[in-house]
């Protein structure tokens, strides 16, 4: 069933979730696998309707298995297809290989070893070479399939995750990951599929929770709000700007303190009831100047701020900090956290 992505959680969390379906729900994993490969292509031919050919790229691990179960569905469904082995295939096992098998069945035998020269010939690339699971650079044979579906000049479903996306952190594992149209991810959204520079490279995100039951989500993930969601978030009558929190953001070296005042109007705007603004007391003017209901501390020694820091919700440190170098001014560093004055110089 697909889902909107309200929650999102570590590839560790949806690993877990995966493990919980199997061990504690009785869903035996190929089951899972087959949810997946279907949900894929039944969004391969809504976004696609005019396709009749899908190339389709695998690696050696379970996300391949996804892709072998596409590959049998649009066989089924009367595609041209074909299908890519990137790798060794006896490094394939459990359910990745059980669906490999499926693949074959439906192909009769007929799946390409990547060799030097081929080409992506579907009017639709599927993706499904690495999972949550791909740490590390990407190897030769990997980023030369990358590089075929990216030059093919035709759309790009990724399965789970783009091939080169880390999807813990949203950091890319080499300069040129898969560029997917679409992404659809399985179980719940990944978080690194939301953030860092993996944004550029995800295309249209689609959740499908492969109708897992309710009791294998055991913790509540991140929640995300677009403009809708904050625009519906309600406040009682009675509610003061006290309620809300207090947010300390600390930065803006001298002749850098427009990032300081960005970050406040962001605070502000994304409901935060009480926005301070430490930073050097050069900035101070312009900072009430642009936006009045900031309140603003000039700092010119760690000692100037050790009351906000201890009243303070959250504490953003960095908008504008620059690299300065210099030692922690404060005379008593145990009043204080792991301190990010290093910034501080001495008066």
């Amino acid at each position: 069933m697909r889902q909107p992505t309200r929650n999102v959680f570590t590839a560790s969390d949806v690993r877990a979730f995966d493990r919980r379906a199997i061990d504690e729900f009785s869903i035996p994993g190929i089951r899972l696998m087959h949810r997946a490969g279907r949900a894929a292509f039944d969004v391969l031919r809504s976004r696609w309707p005019d396709a009749r050919a899908v190339s389709i790229v695998c690696g050696t691990g379970n996300n391949a298995g996804d892709g072998y179960v596409v590959a049998g569905c649009a066989r089924d469904a009367g595609f041209d297809v074909q299908l890519v082995q990137v790798g060794d295939p006896e490094r394939l096992a459990g359910e990745a290989a059980d669906a490999r098998g499926f693949a074959e069945t439906r192909l009769g035998g007929r799946i390409e070893q990547t060799v030097d020269g081929w080409n992506i010939r579907g009017d639709v690339a599927v993706d499904a070479l690495l999972g949550t699971g791909a740490r590390g650079a990407i190897r030769t044979p990997y980023q030369a399939a990358i590089d075929r579906m990216n030059g093919a000049g035709v759309p790009i479903l990724a399965l789970d995750l783009p091939t080169g996306v880390d999807a813990e952190t949203g950091g890319l594992l080499t300069a040129h990951p898969v560029q997917a149209s679409v992404t659809v991810t399985f179980v719940a959204a990944k978080l690194g599929l939301v953030t860092g520079d993996a944004v550029d490279f995800v295309g249209e995100l689609v959740v499908d929770d492969l109708d897992v039951p309710d009791g294998v989500y055991d913790r509540p993930g991140v929640r995300i709000l677009d403009g809708a969601g904050l625009a519906r978030l309600a406040r009682r009558p009675g509610a003061h700007k006290g309620d809300f929190g207090r947010v300390l953001i600390v930065g803006g070296e001298t002749d850098m303190g427009g990032a300081v005042i960005l970050a406040g109007e962001a605070a502000l705007r994304t409901g935060a009831g009480l926005v301070t603004i430490a930073t050097r007391s050069v900035n101070r003017a312009a900072v009430l100047a642009r936006r009045p209901e900031l309140m603003v501390r000039g700092v010119d020694d760690a000692d100037d701020i050790a009351d906000l820091v201890g009243r303070a919700s959250a504490i953003a440190v960095g908008p504008g900090l620059g690299r300065a170098t210099g030692v922690p001014a404060c005379s008593d560093p145990s009043r204080m956290p792991a301190s990010p004055w290093w910034w501080m110089r001495t008066a």
